[in-house]
């Protein structure tokens, strides 16, 4: 080989070698210890609103309040603060819970006295009341962002719990369902131009009701028999065959699929007979609707409905009469991405794009299961919560066993991360945060800086491939400064 060849690979060896890569060692989950040392500040509902991650939380002094965060660093809670202090007395707490965003404000409800809505822009103090009942309790659940508008149940103190709505300036009582009393509202679902909500009138026990410009009325008495109500759940509106699919129940079929387009009512009697199929989870992939269910011959496993291939079994992940019992299903790219129990290796990660159905990863051997929950995804990387085997902590994975790796490095004495909880992990720009639990500093928030593809070992933005081709092209500069030596000699 020639001298300025040799010189040239020995190089571009060289410098190859030494571009930072990808460490094997996750980054160190920091606490943010709000309540000092082994005492629990009980976070819970973490929100990304306002450049900043919102949530509930006792630091000891102030009872549980609304605080915000950006992260801190070295396990202080330097970056943390306290958003408003509700209910002033000292150590009395306001719990403020269900936080949800809508348009430039997070409202929640908080008690100071009376239970009422609250809201803030996100500012220090920034906090107000939007005051539902200004006579008693006006309660705040059941909120749902529908549309450009805020759905929530909710009393005036007069009429009982009925369904309000919001458009961030004003609003009131929709309807009076039930004059006597109270028809708790739940499941605010838009489908066009109408909102679609389960409620009692009194009458015909919980049925499925609509409200419009135009008005209020009951949309279906699917059991008819008096007082007693279908009871109709998790209502889902398919954006691709613009219907309304929930679960019912009816005397001649149990308790089955139900589909409305606002006009004709549908019911797919999965179970056949009056046996249950409870349908349930319902999540929109590509155009297509999969959900569980249950019939006699395969147990509980994962079905779907489209347009083109109608009503099918997915997969009997656990074949025959006994359950895999799909959870957590999360719509995640191309892909479908769930919990399931295939038997001998119990809960693990599985996906499916409707036509290959996968376990991803058997992250805990044996038929205990890793039980993974909280699918997120971030930058191209999936991030949850599963059990390792000695304690709850985080993975990533983009969608292979080879990818699927512990996302980071807990600390302290019997630590554990994440929660059970429906969002175990929330991101705000590029730093996760999430929950973690020691001997030393007790229950609290955490946050990390994942290892994603487009940063190296040391989290700079650049990127292997831009250092590569850097490295390259200083390698090929000198070999054309070796050639052109050459000719000069």
């Amino acid at each position: 080989m020639p001298a300025k060849r040799s010189l040239t690979l020995a190089l571009a060896l060289l410098l190859v070698a030494a571009i930072p890569v990808r460490g094997a060692t996750p980054p160190t989950l920091q606490q943010i210890d709000l309540r000092p040392m082994a005492e629990n500040s009980n976070p819970y509902e973490l929100i990304s609103f306002a450049g900043k991650i919102f949530f509930a939380a006792n630091d000891g002094t102030h009872g549980q309040e609304l605080w915000r965060t950006d992260g801190a660093p070295d396990a202080t809670h330097v970056g943390t603060e306290l958003v408003c202090d509700i209910d002033t007395d000292a150590g009395e707490s306001s719990g403020p819970y269900n936080l949800i965003v809508y348009g430039d404000h997070l409202y929640f409800q908080a008690t100071n006295g009376d239970s009422e809505m609250y809201r803030t822009n996100g500012e220090i103090n920034g906090c107000e009341e939007v005051d539902i009942n200004p006579t008693g309790s006006g309660g705040f659940s059941e909120a749902r962002v529908v549309g450009d508008q805020l759905w929530f149940r909710a009393t005036n103190g007069t009429d009982g719990i009925e369904p309000y709505l919001y458009n961030d300036v004003e609003g009131g009582m929709v309807y009076d369902i039930n004059p006597t009393g109270d028809s708790y509202p739940s499941g605010f679902t838009k489908l066009g131009a109408q909102v679609f909500y389960t409620a009692n009138n009194g009458t015909d026990g919980y049925e499925l009701w609509r409200s419009s410009e135009s008005g209020t009325s009951l949309a279906a008495n699917i059991n008819e028999t008096p007082g007693e109500g279908s009871n109709p759940q998790e209502l889902f509106a398919s954006a691709a065959y613009d219907i309304l699919l929930f679960r019912a129940y009816s005397p001649t079929v149990g308790w089955e699929l139900f589909g409305t387009d606002g006009i004709d009512l549908e019911v797919f009697d999965i179970n056949v007979g009056v046996g249950n199929s409870d349908p349930g989870q319902f999540t929109e992939v590509n155009g297509t609707v999969y959900f569980t269910a249950f019939t006699d011959e395969t147990g509980m496993e994962l079905w779907s409905l489209s347009e083109t291939d109608g009503l099918q079994l997915v997969s009997d992940i656990t074949p025959g009469i006994n359950s895999s019992s799909p959870q957590q299903l999360r719509a995640i790219g191309d892909w479908l991405y769930f919990t399931a129990n295939a038997g001998a290796v119990g809960y693990e990660l599985w996906r499916t794009n409707g036509t290959t159905t996968e376990m991803v990863i058997d992250i805990l051997p044996g038929s205990d299961g890793a039980y993974p929950f909280g699918f997120v995804e971030h930058d191209g990387v999936i991030f949850f919560s599963a059990n390792n085997g000695s304690s709850w902590t985080l993975f990533q994975t983009t969608g292979t066993a080879a990818s699927t790796v512990e996302a980071v490095t807990t600390t302290g004495t019997s630590p554990y991360a994440g929660c059970e909880c429906n969002t175990p992990i929330v991101f705000l720009g590029d730093r996760a945060f999430t929950y973690m639990g020691n001997a030393e500093y007790g229950y609290e928030v955490a946050f990390f800086d994942p290892l994603l593809p487009g940063t190296n070992r040391d989290g700079s933005v650049w990127s292997t491939a831009l250092v590569l081709l850097a490295a390259l092209t200083a390698v090929a500069g000198v070999g054309l400064r070796l050639r052109k030596g050459s000719i000069a000699k």
